[in-house]
């Protein structure tokens, strides 16, 4: 428990150091904002397709039933 709550730490460390660096590299504030966000959308939608399904994860019910 405690390495997974130290992983978790760590990558929101990570994270935040990583979207400030591109919010102070960025042109303009409001272009720095409009970076961090796709990127962040982007990572999230990454994590997304690639997390793995559980068994207790039920299948998709087919449309149309």
């Amino acid at each position: 428990m405690g390495t997974l709550t130290f992983a978790r730490q760590l990558g929101g460390s990570l994270g935040t150091a990583a979207f400030g660096w591109i919010l102070l590299v960025a042109p303009g504030t409001r272009t720095g904002l409009t970076l961090v966000l796709v990127t962040a959308a982007a990572c999230l939608l990454a994590a997304l397709l690639v997390s793995p399904r559980t068994e207790d994860d039920p299948a998709p019910a087919p449309h149309g039933t």
